[in-house]
């Protein structure tokens, strides 16, 4: 089983060792240094991992797809 990664920020690390890994799902080391940014910090909000609710959206891009399709044909 996976149990280190090394490719995520530390935030995005969490809520798949939590939700799926029981917690053993960790950080290689210096991953926090090697992923910082300076717009994940403060309050920018632009951290490193955000939820937003897109209800509705699908459709749009679905739309937005065919649209772009027709056009090319």
């Amino acid at each position: 089983m996976l149990d280190t990664q090394y490719r995520m920020h530390p935030a995005i690390t969490a809520f798949p060792s939590r939700e799926f890994y029981a917690g053993r799902l960790h950080d290689a080391p210096g991953m926090a240094e090697r992923m910082a940014a300076p717009w994940h910090e403060g309050n920018a909000g632009l951290g490193p991992l955000a939820f937003y609710d897109v209800r509705g959206a699908q459709l749009l891009v679905s739309v937005m797809v065919v649209q772009l399709t027709a056009w090319l044909i």
